[in-house]
């Protein structure tokens, strides 16, 4: 309740009415800016969601270098890039001189504000053990492209106790970093060894992510009960084979008859879902790709079992080419909430494009009507699976083309997906350039996806000839009320024209 005496015009936000009533007519966008408006004490609280991050690049000038170190004790966040090429190596080594001195100059006077450190390029594990110890506050760190032969997961988390998300991708598949848990260490000739296991505390993280590397079952499980509150797993593409040195001594001691069993065994991705079940009980996101070893029926059935309350799934592409494990995932459509396709085959591969895999998703996502969240940048959709063509009176049918036995031409009706609660897409489109290329294409897309999925939020899609134009059609994806995020890689659109955008205006939820 207002109260009955005036308040000065410097007070009358100290009403907690006054606040709701202004805060009620702001969009999730302008919130922070707005508060820190409103309050002094609200300026405080929302100082940290408003500082620009910090680019540093280990090539640029050593000017510009030395006025973004300035604003480091200011940042919320860090993107490192490495550019520089090996006949620049002095200057790069002076570059990073200049960054671990700064970052050792505000530690030694307060606690760094970093939260997020971005490394983006070609970098060596050493260059985080020179950069961690200064930035304990960290809760997120994305590697990206780590080069080198190793990764130390426990000298991170000791380094970042608040860590929450951890993503790192090794840079080559045929030559993976090895993974060294906890209670490991990596010798002088950077190999995997095995030492006893050490106690450790446990840790806040809730997502993580290994791409590329090369680990055994044993070296994963030993790290999940440090991480009990762990609500996304992804590990993908990774090997299960041993460092070159380790293995070849262990080929060694076999050959002299003096070899124990070797430590590196063969993954079992049910006893490690039991694992999981057991350390994680939180666990609601859960992906594992093993290079060389398809996910069979045996083991989505085992995911099932052991992990009821994970209804998020995320496989590799080719652990989906077996006519089996897709029918089986077929079996959980009224449980599954999101799906995940990731590393889809390259394009000229059509054989692996159409049938069984491109069928199976197709007919999966025409049975899923729990289905909120479905991610396949990776994987080229069919569009003559969706076989849509324009009719009278404005409706559109499902128009599908099939051989008969004697090569005749059958016309059938295909089914619409089910899921017309989906919140996320992220697509890619592959159909015949010709075909593809005619502003009839583009309108059978956009209409397509406005009439099945009305509900989306998240829209992304990927085709190299989809129409930006009134003609095009791209003007029914206003009908998307809910829309907050629309992203199109369209490399050869025709000319963008502002006339074409500009219900893009008009829709409120719509952020970029």
């Amino acid at each position: 309740m207002v109260p009955a005496t005036p308040l000065a015009p410097g007070r009358v936000f100290e009403v907690p009415e006054v606040l709701e009533l202004v805060l009620a007519n702001l969009t999730q966008r302008h919130l922070a800016l707005s508060a820190s408006l409103v309050c002094r004490r609200w300026n405080g609280a929302c100082r940290r969601l408003m500082r620009v991050p910090v680019e540093w690049n280990d090539s640029m000038d050593l000017i510009e270098l030395l006025t973004r170190l300035d604003r480091l004790g200011h940042a919320h966040t860090l993107r490192c890039s490495s550019t520089a090429t090996t006949s620049s190596i002095n200057t790069v080594d002076l570059h990073r001189e200049q960054l671990f001195d700064r970052l050792a100059q505000l530690s030694d006077i307060a606690t760094i504000p970093l939260r997020r450190l971005i490394l983006r390029g070609y970098y060596e594990f050493g260059f985080l053990l020179q950069t961690l110890p200064f930035l304990g506050s960290l809760t997120k760190l994305q590697f990206e492209n780590l080069t080198g032969s190793f990764f130390e997961m426990e000298f991170v988390l000791r380094a970042c106790v608040n860590l929450t998300y951890l993503s790192v991708d090794a840079s080559n598949a045929r030559q993976p970093a090895y993974f060294t848990p906890l209670g490991r260490t990596v010798s002088t000739r950077e190999s995997a060894m095995i030492h006893g296991t050490c106690g450790m505390p446990r840790f806040r993280m809730k997502q993580l992510r290994l791409r590329k590397f090369a680990l055994d079952q044993t070296m994963l499980v030993s790290l999940l009960p440090s991480l009990p509150g762990l609500a996304e797993l992804r590990i993908e593409g990774v090997r299960v084979s041993p460092p070159p040195a380790e293995e070849e001594e262990q080929q060694q001691e076999q050959q002299e008859g003096t070899g124990a069993a070797p430590t590196w065994t063969p993954f079992d991705r049910g006893q490690f879902y039991d694992s999981v079940a057991l350390y994680c009980p939180e666990l609601r996101a859960i992906q594992l790709s093993i290079k060389g070893e398809p996910a069979e029926r045996q083991d989505i059935v085992d995911l099932a079992r052991f992990l009821p309350k994970v209804h998020n799934w995320s496989f590799d592409f080719y652990d989906l080419t077996g006519v089996s494990t897709m029918s089986t995932i077929h079996s959980y459509t009224n449980r599954l909430t999101s799906l995940e396709i990731s590393n889809g085959p390259p394009l000229w591969r059509s054989d692996l494009m159409s049938n069984p895999p491109a069928e199976a998703i197709h007919r999966f996502l025409c049975e899923s009507p729990q289905l909120l969240h479905f991610k396949a940048p990776g994987f080229a959709y069919p569009a003559a699976l969706l076989g849509l063509t324009p009719v009278d009176h404005g409706r559109i049918v499902g128009l599908s083309t099939t051989p008969t036995t004697q090569g005749e031409a059958t016309e059938t009706l295909s089914p619409f997906w089910a899921c017309r609660n989906l919140r996320t897409l992220d697509l890619r489109i592959r159909a015949k350039s010709m075909d593809s290329k005619s502003p009839l294409f583009s309108r059978q897309v956009f209409a397509y996806i406005s009439l099945v999925c009305p509900k989306l939020e998240t829209l992304s899609l990927h085709h190299p000839f989809l129409n930006l134009t009134l003609e095009g059609g791209f003007c029914l994806l206003a009908k998307l009320d809910r829309l907050r995020w629309l992203k199109l890689e369209v490399p050869f659109s025709e000319p963008f024209d502002t006339r074409n955008f500009v219900w893009m205006r008009q829709c409120p939820t719509l952020n970029g």
